[in-house]
């Protein structure tokens, strides 16, 4: 059991901590972070070299935004340099299709280049 409870029935130890002091303000509603918060406190993580948060961060992003082209390319180049090629080739995919939508040639060109270099190095099936 719990000592210290929050609003909701939730226990301090249950907040998720994205690199924040104080996680009970964030769900107090205090200090709630912006979509540019997190896409920060990311970058920082990935500098720092603590991918997993960053990572982690990056797919909260993508829940409340989940069309942020720049996210998707940010955890494909993440996910391709921890050698994870089903997440990354999943989404350079959702980049491919933000591209066809906004009919980028270019962007769709080199999206669809990394697809095939990935593939290219994935082993045979």
């Amino acid at each position: 059991m719990c000592a210290k409870h929050l609003p909701g029935g939730l226990c301090e130890r249950s907040i998720p901590d994205f690199g924040f002091r104080r996680s009970e303000d964030f769900l107090r509603g205090r200090q709630r972070p912006t979509v540019m918060d997190l896409l920060n406190q990311a970058d920082v993580h990935e500098k720092d070299g603590m991918v997993f948060k960053a990572v982690s961060l990056w797919k909260h992003v993508l829940k409340l935004e989940p069309k942020r082209t720049e996210v998707h390319e940010r955890l494909a180049n993440l996910y391709e340099r921890m050698d994870l090629r089903p997440e990354a080739r999943e989404h350079l995919q959702s980049v491919a299709e933000h591209y066809v939508v906004l009919c980028n040639v270019d962007g769709l060109v080199r999206t669809m280049e990394r697809l095939q270099v990935l593939d290219s190095r994935s082993p045979a099936r």
